[in-house]
Order: C-alpha cells, then sequence, then structure tokens
C-alpha cells in the first residue's frame, strides 16, 4: 500500500527470499529457477494488477498511482550446488538461462547509458499494433519486424510487410556494465581470478561501486560475438543482475551448519514437550546432531 503514494519516476521494487518462496510453494520457486524470464515477466503483471485492484477496493486518493515500472526481485538461493556459484569459474553453460547466486568482487564499472527496450508498431495492412522488445543477447538492437503477428477474423494471418513506428510508444531504462571477478580467497594455489560481465538495468545501476564485494542473483545470458568468415561461432556468457547484495557477507558453511542446527534443536525440543512419548527419540536425536556438529567443526 505504501509504495502507491511514492512519486511516478522512483522505482518502488519489492524482494523476495527464495528461500521462503520454496517452503511456500516448492513447484513454483522451480519455474522461478528454471525459466526466470517467464516468471519475472508474470511477477510484474501481477504486481501491478494487484495494484490496480489496491486502488478499486480502496477509497479514491489522487496521491495513488499505480507503478508501472514496479518488479520483484528474488534473492537468498539455496546455499548449494544447485544455484549458488561461489566463483565465476563454477559457472557453466547448463546454468544457461537459469536464475544463479555469484559471490565476487566488482572490479571495474562503467558509464550509465540510456537503454531503448522496447517499442510499437502498427501495421498497414490490417492495422494490427503489437511490441518490439530488445533482447541483450542480440546486443539490445531492436529489428524491424518481417511478418505480422497478428491474426484477422477468418483466422488468416496477415501478410503485409509495411509496418509504421508509433510516435511516443518508445521506452526506455537506464543501463549499466560492470565487471565482477571471483575472490582471491576461495582459489586454488596457482590460480588465475576469473571475471564476467554483469549487466545491471533500472534501480540497479550505480548501486555498487569498483571494490565492493556483492552477491548478484541473476540469469547467466549468452551474447554472440563478432560474426568472422572461416571461423567458429563464440558466444560469451554474462549475467542479467536481477538483485544486487552489495553489503552481504556470504556466511560459512559452517556458520550455515550451526543456524540449522539451532532450528531443528529448538523445534525437537518443542515437539517432545507436546507428545511426551518422543522425549527419548528426541534426547537421542539432539546428541547425534551435537556430535555431528562437533565432529564437522573439528574437520574444519
Amino acid at each position: 500500500m505504501k509504495y502507491l503514494f511514492l512519486p511516478q519516476p522512483l522505482f518502488p521494487d519489492l524482494c523476495f527470499s527464495y528461500l521462503q518462496l520454496l517452503d511456500f510453494n516448492a513447484d513454483l520457486a522451480h519455474r522461478l529457477w528454471s525459466d526466470p524470464t517467464l516468471m519475472l515477466r508474470q511477477f510484474d503483471c501481477g504486481l501491478a494488477q494487484a495494484q490496480q485492484e489496491i486502488l478499486e477496493t480502496e477509497s479514491p486518493d489522487p496521491d495513488l498511482t499505480v507503478k508501472s515500472n514496479c518488479h520483484l526481485r528474488p534473492f537468498s538461493l539455496p546455499m548449494d550446488t544447485f544455484a549458488t556459484r561461489r566463483s565465476v569459474s563454477e559457472i557453466r553453460s547448463d546454468d544457461h538461462g537459469h536464475l544463479v547466486d555469484l559471490h565476487g568482487t566488482v572490479v571495474r564499472t562503467g558509464a550509465v547509458r540510456m537503454l531503448e527496450s522496447e517499442r510499437q508498431y502498427e501495421c498497414d495492412g490490417c492495422g494490427a499494433k503489437f511490441t518490439i522488445r530488445s533482447e541483450l543477447e542480440t546486443g539490445s538492437t531492436i529489428e524491424v519486424p518481417t511478418a505480422c503477428p497478428s491474426t484477422s477474423t477468418l483466422k488468416k494471418r496477415c501478410r503485409s510487410k509495411s509496418f509504421r513506428f508509433l510516435e511516443g510508444s518508445r521506452i526506455c531504462h537506464d543501463y549499466q556494465e560492470i565487471r565482477i571477478q571471483e575472490k582471491v580467497k576461495n582459489l586454488s594455489m596457482g590460480s588465475i581470478p576469473r571475471s564476467i560481465r554483469v549487466v545491471l538495468q533500472h534501480d540497479l545501476v550505480d548501486c555498487i561501486q569498483a571494490g565492493a564485494d556483492a552477491i548478484i542473483t541473476g540469469i547467466v545470458r549468452s551474447q554472440w560475438g563478432r560474426l568472422q568468415p572461416q571461423r567458429a561461432c563464440e558466444l560469451r556468457l554474462f549475467i542479467e543482475a536481477i538483485n544486487v547484495d552489495c553489503n552481504a557477507t556470504p556466511p560459512s558453511e559452517s556458520h550455515c551448519f550451526r543456524k540449522e542446527f539451532c532450528i531443528a534443536q529448538t523445534f525437537f525440543i518443542n515437539y517432545h514437550q507436546t507428545i511426551s512419548f518422543a522425549k527419548p527419540f528426541t534426547v537421542l536425536f539432539l546428541d547425534w546432531l551435537s556430535l555431528f556438529f562437533y565432529s564437522e567443526e573439528k574437520i574444519r
């Protein structure tokens, strides 16, 4: 409700924990990880629809406006090989199109530029209007459509190849490129730190400076290199940032296990207080957890 009172130029993005979504609906969380482009777009549409419903149910107030530039940004992916990459070297081609968490240090920040994200065209044959969006994989270029995507009432595709650009339909936003490098302390002896390009858009632009440690939650994408005759095609991986956590310190495995141990201990203590005959099994399980916890600490 409070976001409806903010001025329109602001980007009132909402962040949510991926782990909480995983506990709430595992199937939805898996769909978000496997196809984040489609799911995040649907999340944004749902967020705009929720704002519209609030405006219809609440009393009319001129200060309340629908923020069409709202975005939902997930963070805190599971700390395992499922979605967390502690170094750039761990990113593989299998991660393409998926959601990942990347830990590293920002070594370079580029200038803030303006990017045209979409524009609308009108077909001269049938008069249909459609939107063309730019793609980062193709260098953020918007190409003129070659065929009309609409169909007539007779379910026959329009064959017109003449289109007219609609003035005032161009949508632009801020754009910045940074480079993030894996931490030297996470590398083995003799390894050279690698880096990868990260694309920041909207309110994420200029949110972090060079030299700062960050956890980048984003989508692994690929961009075509320059095509040259008699040479193999080159694809360069980069990350489209969805969320940037500049103040987060990645927890160690020992810290994560200690936190899980405390949660399990609290749960089983409350459990055996509720059911009397479960007390011996609870004490035995807590003793086993303590033994395993201290053995893990000793190994580290």
